[in-house]
């Protein structure tokens, strides 16, 4: 017989003495169609102590089934176990494959809006993405929002230690309560996924951090399945998060380093540059690359201030060193507004810009008496300029 619970199901095989339990939890099913789950076995035989054992396991596997059987010979003694691992594992199978996933797609979930956790850094459903240079700030900044949350807060380390995260955390002024610590000792966020889980539920963590997605991938970022299993084990995880990227050697500022599904999987993807203009201070710029919360953020600054045992963040202007990288539309019009009329060629030698992308950006903010001449100037009305 087997029965589904809030985590799972739950198989229960009668025997002479009593019962054996098996609790399945945490399943997953490859593409290949192999059902592997946390299984955790006992016995509830009169006088006789319960004693779980536990093991994830690949339920269609005859060799993992075997492993299974000699640890609980080992433990409890011959008891047809063989038999006893079949039967739950083939129950589970039956139940799982003939489960209903269909309906009408009037009885399907109402949607729910896209909105900020923490306007404009975090949102509260799905993945987070801010990506940019080593040195920019982004481990301080990450903790610094996880403070802002005012709840307990996940922290998945797969690229530095826990001293330096206590360090930045205890200059933040965070509270001791609020931040889990998950060391991954070089595994990836695929494997570590299932205890991630159980460790939220356990704790009442609301929201995840990973630092940083190559460590955290099971391979080379550049592959599109290392990007996808690492998304698919965050919505196994089920808490909306936070993941801290890098950038390639060239600098590319529009998306993370790696497969392009970096960027398609994320729902609100950051660019953040740093520059430190003198001791102590760390100014970031903040510029959103995708957003699916209607009219993407404005780009911002950040100033980290460090002191000999404290960490002030204060939000500001952006600064002057990011505005070339400002959207071409924001500089033009920045441009026109100071300058008057320009010609096309006159606004990409000013900007240093591909004539091209003068001509687009143009064509969207700024008007032209005749557009098509070549020296004709490009000017932004009153209205425009509001």
């Amino acid at each position: 017989m087997i029965e589904q619970t809030e985590t799972g199901y739950l198989a229960t095989i009668k025997v002479t003495e009593g019962m054996i339990r098996f609790a399945f939890e945490e399943i997953e099913q490859s593409k290949g169609g192999e059902l592997t789950a946390e299984t955790v076995v006992w016995r509830e035989i009169p006088g006789v102590g319960m004693n779980p054992f536990s093991s994830r396991i690949n339920t269609m596997s005859l060799s993992a089934r075997e492993t299974l059987r000699r640890a609980l010979d080992d433990a409890w003694g011959a008891a047809g176990w063989s038999r006893h691992i079949g039967q739950a594992c083939s129950e589970l199978r039956s139940v799982w494959r003939s489960r209903e996933r269909d309906k009408w797609i009037e009885d399907a979930r109402d949607p729910e809006p896209d909105r900020f956790r923490l306007e404009p850094y975090l949102l509260a459903r799905g993945p987070t993405v801010w990506f940019g240079d080593a040195g920019t700030g982004k481990t301080t900044l990450a903790l610094w929002c996880a403070k802002q949350l005012e709840s307990v807060v996940m922290w998945l380390d797969f690229e530095w230690e826990e001293s330096e995260i206590k360090r930045l955390w205890t200059a933040l002024g965070g509270a001791r309560d609020r931040l889990r610590y998950w060391n991954a000792e070089g595994g990836s966020l695929y494997d570590e996924a299932h205890g991630v889980r159980r460790d939220i539920r356990r704790t009442g963590a609301e929201y995840v951090i990973i630092d940083s997605a190559a460590a955290a991938g099971d391979g080379e970022p550049e592959k599109s399945d290392v990007a996808n299993r690492y998304f698919n084990a965050l919505q196994k995880i089920g808490r909306p998060s936070l993941t801290i990227a890098h950038i390639n050697n060239a600098g590319e500022d529009q998306r993370p380093f790696g497969s392009r599904f970096w960027y398609h999987r994320g729902r609100l993807l950051w660019n953040i540059k740093g520059d430190r203009e003198t001791e102590g201070e760390l100014h970031q710029g903040f510029f959103c690359r995708k957003a699916n919360v209607g009219a993407w953020p404005a780009p911002f600054g950040i100033l980290l201030a460090y002191g000999e045992s404290e960490i002030a963040v204060t939000n500001g202007h952006l600064w002057g060193e990011f505005e070339s990288s400002l959207p071409a539309t924001t500089r033009i019009k920045k441009l026109l507004l100071s300058r008057g009329r320009m010609t096309r060629k006159g606004v990409a030698a000013a900007l240093e810009i591909k004539e091209d992308t003068a001509r687009k950006a143009l064509q969207r903010v700024a008007v032209c008496d005749n557009p098509r001449s070549p020296h004709a100037e490009w000017y932004i009305t009153d209205g425009r300029a509001e």
